[in-house]
């Protein structure tokens, strides 16, 4: 999933995981990768925007 900054260019972006688990009673588990965040942008919260955006998707 990425974030774009006001000129459209990507500042950051993360990746989730989402699988079928056998051993979870065929349950699903989700977890995040790859998050990453321009230069310019850390500091600024972005991949902590991005981490929630992503528990939620996983929630639904």
């Amino acid at each position: 999933m990425p974030l774009f900054g006001d000129t459209g260019r990507v500042v950051a972006a993360a990746t989730l995981v989402i699988e079928w688990k056998f051993i979870h009673e065929a349950g699903c588990r989700g977890r995040v990768e790859d998050v990453v965040v321009d230069k310019e942008m850390r500091g600024k919260k972005m991949g902590a925007l991005l981490n929630r955006i992503l528990v939620a998707l996983a929630k639904q």
